[in-house]
């Protein structure tokens, strides 16, 4: 599968050389020739680009396999620490969480003060995820 963009290259490579053969022949006296490498490049550009749809279409069934899994796996991680605090941090120390606490305590958001919930950093980190991922690609 990785290797599909040398299979690639190596098929431009070919329509650009056959391009410039047939360009070098388009003379009344070579034109059979000229028109045979002509339709070449063309059965060549026609075979590079289905196989590029077909790499595009690969290429789009595995990253929406990884979405769902991606998803999958928040859910249970969800399920899993349901209503169960991440962090509690004590409400007696003078540290006020007042306008993102319903946030950080959110499917919970009647539990106990100073509680951070898991949720909300999951979806903070996998946000933080597809935005690097983004700026990579």
């Amino acid at each position: 599968m990785w290797g599909k963009s040398d299979e690639f290259e190596e098929i431009r490579s070919e329509i650009r050389d056959l391009k410039r053969k047939a360009e070098a022949l388009n003379s009344p006296e070579t034109f059979a020739e000229s028109a045979k490498l002509t339709r070449e490049v063309r059965a060549l550009e026609k075979q590079l680009g289905k196989r590029v749809e077909a790499r595009a279409i690969v290429k789009a069934k595995a990253q929406n396999a990884l979405s769902s899994f991606k998803w999958l796996l928040i859910l249970v991680l969800i399920a899993s620490t349901w209503k169960k605090p991440l962090v509690s941090l004590a409400s007696d120390g003078g540290l006020s969480l007042w306008p993102i606490s319903i946030l950080l305590k959110f499917p919970d958001c009647y539990g106990i003060d100073g509680t951070v919930i898991s949720t909300f950093w999951l979806c903070i980190a996998f946000h933080l995820m597809a935005r690097i991922l983004r700026d990579v690609r």
